[in-house]
């Protein structure tokens, strides 16, 4: 399975949001300070991850991004069809012993 750069960049985005829950949050510019990410790619995904029902944001001096709900409500297979605005299946398969 190839993974896009939007998809793991959003992963990454919404896993920095899930470590962060308890702290309130996070503006764009930091998420991508502390993950070595281009800011502007950054402000694109998480719009996206917005639009989708990811994540939730909050303008002014003190917005920022937070996930809208549960971590364990969000699945890998929705961050990545939000980061890449497609609809896709994905099949995956599992051999022990490779």
């Amino acid at each position: 399975m190839h993974i896009t750069t939007w998809a793991e960049y959003g992963v990454i985005c919404a896993l920095h949001l899930a470590r962060r829950t308890d702290e309130g949050l996070v503006s764009g510019r930091e998420l991508a300070e502390r993950e070595k990410l281009p800011p502007d790619y950054v402000e694109q995904i998480l719009l996206r991850l917005r639009r989708a029902g990811i994540v939730a944001s909050t303008r002014g001096a003190h917005g920022g991004y937070a996930l809208a709900r549960d971590a364990e409500r969000i699945t890998l297979r929705e961050i990545m069809a939000a980061s890449e605005l497609v609809t896709f299946e994905t099949f995956c398969e599992s051999r022990l012993g490779i």
